[in-house]
Order: structure tokens, then C-alpha cells, then sequence
């Protein structure tokens, strides 16, 4: 009986040493480093130049409409045309 007891006791130690929780600290996260914002550059304050201005279309048609009527101009190297019309008559201009 008394075999029997120690056997007992020895088999609760060694299954409270094997069964024991083994506790592993968790590291803390990491702290976050905080970076300066870079630093600020100054915009120049200079306007930009003026877009150039583009020269009219030699060649091409042009048609204004409003409440006087209808104003069609058309250009194809020397040729011209030009053809109004509006609420008190017509008008056409051909031109070589």
C-alpha cells in the first residue's frame, strides 16, 4: 500500500509538471515612431505668362446664329462666301 502511495504521488507531479500552463509573456506592439511632417516648401507666387493668342483660321466656316437670323461665313483658301439671313431679308457674298 504504501508503494502504491508513492506511485501516486509521483505520478501527480510529474502530470502537474507536464500539464502545467506554460505562460510565455506576450511581447507589447511595437510603439508606433512618429516621423515630423517634411517640412514645407514655398510655392512661388509668380503668375504664368499669358497664353499666346491664336491666329484666326484662314480656311474654315464660320455660323452665327442669334434673334436677327443666320450668318454663315465660309473660306477655302481664296474663295469666299458669305450668306445672312435674318427676319428682313437675304443676303449673299461670293468672292473669288
Amino acid at each position: 500500500m504504501k508503494k502504491l502511495m508513492l506511485l501516486f504521488g509521483m505520478l501527480s507531479m510529474v502530470v502537474t509538471v507536464s500539464c502545467k500552463k506554460n505562460e510565455v509573456p506576450v511581447p507589447s506592439p511595437p510603439v508606433p515612431i512618429e516621423t515630423p511632417p517634411p517640412a514645407a516648401v514655398p510655392t512661388p507666387t509668380t503668375t504664368p505668362p499669358p497664353a499666346p493668342e491664336l491666329p484666326p483660321k484662314k480656311d474654315g466656316t464660320l455660323v452665327n446664329i442669334n434673334n436677327d437670323g443666320v450668318n454663315v461665313n465660309a473660306q477655302s483658301g481664296s474663295k469666299k462666301t458669305k450668306v445672312s439671313v435674318n427676319s428682313g431679308g437675304a443676303a449673299v457674298e461670293i468672292k473669288k
